[in-house]
């Protein structure tokens, strides 16, 4: 469906601006396409081809209504006003609608390709169609294993147009969900979660929550959806007290992490005293304080001492008990701290 006709660029290289009239209701957020050439790589070398170029809607303003006279005087309606001078009043309300250029979507790469040249004035704006829409914003088949379906488009009805992510993707590098404060982060991350845990994933999830926002997440078990020859997910909440690291665990690296970026007089005198304790399998930040030389600078021994008994007095190090990694980490387990 034809929604408007671009009327020029907009503010940035990105945009174009369209106009489009009230009727459509195009709304900021909304996905537009129009057709281009393009130049692309395919088998059979560099060639031109048309494509559907993507762009969202970025703001949306009124272009022409009524006359400002109209509304003079709230006791006549400005229908009457328009009727008295001949002038029509349907369809008086033309908007002027920003739209950032996405690209179009390469099926050989994966993603969107990004022309950088906003189409030409007269070139007509199309709604993206809701199949085509689902299929590029989601590089995933739905019906495939390891798809993690986080929700819906918000312009469109109910179910029009379903969003899915491959778990295996942002599982295996970096994601951040970013939005402002009581707009849905944590929710969004338990849907992502529950995703995780259904059976063609079993992940193994560690979620650290300090403000306790996902215990909510052991509702999973027993649903069915989650469910599947034998396999339930376990979601476990832990305490402090359900987290314990013998100190003899530890490797140096670790133990001068948990130190914090000590000084080089400090670390090479932390090393002497670890050393000389490797075999050794109940420690404590005593037994490491009393291998510290007599020939190390009284300063820098009290600055490491203080290190040691700080970082190692907390409840998580124990001489004796250990909690081993498998134990909070394991498919199919999701292990709230």
């Amino acid at each position: 469906m034809t929604v408007g006709i671009v009327s020029g660029p907009g503010e940035t290289a990105n945009e174009f601006v369209f106009v489009t009239p009230d009727s459509t209701e195009i709304k900021t957020g909304e996905f537009v396409y129009y057709r281009s050439k393009v130049t692309v790589e395919t088998d059979e070398g560099v060639v031109e081809e048309y494509r559907d170029i993507y762009a969202r809607v970025t703001g949306r303003e009124q272009e022409r209504g009524y006359p400002n006279q109209f509304m003079a005087n709230p006791d006549v309606a400005p229908d009457a006003v328009a009727s008295k001078l001949g002038i029509a009043s349907e369809g008086v309300d033309l908007y002027r609608v920003t739209a950032s250029i996405i690209g179009y979507f390469d099926r050989q790469m994966g993603d969107f390709a990004n022309p950088r040249v906003v189409p030409n004035p007269g070139k007509e704006v199309r709604m993206a169609d809701a199949d085509e829409l689902e299929s590029v914003l989601t590089d995933v088949d739905p019906a495939s294993e390891g798809s993690a379906h986080i929700g819906e488009l918000l312009h469109r009805d109910p179910g029009e147009v379903d969003v899915h992510l491959p778990v295996d993707s942002f599982a295996a590098t970096h994601l951040s969900i970013l939005a402002s404060t009581g707009s849905g982060k944590s929710y969004t991350a338990s849907v992502l979660i529950e995703e995780m845990m259904k059976p063609d994933s079993r992940a193994a999830v560690l979620v650290l929550d300090p403000h306790g926002e996902y215990g909510t997440l052991q509702q999973m078990q027993g649903i069915d959806e989650f469910e599947s020859g034998g396999y339930s997910p376990d979601v476990e909440i832990k305490g402090s007290d359900d987290l314990k690291i013998r100190i003899s665990e530890l490797s140096f690296t670790d133990l001068m992490s948990v130190l914090s970026n000590p000084s080089d007089a400090q670390e090479a005198a932390l090393r002497g005293a670890w050393n000389s304790l490797d075999d050794e399998i109940y420690l404590s930040a005593q037994n490491i304080i009393d291998e510290i030389g007599d020939d190390v600078n009284d300063s820098v021994v009290d600055a490491l001492k203080w290190r040691l008994r700080s970082a190692l007095g907390r409840d998580v190090f124990d001489e004796s008990q250990n909690v081993p990694l498998t134990d909070i980490l394991a498919p199919g387990q999701c292990s709230v701290l």
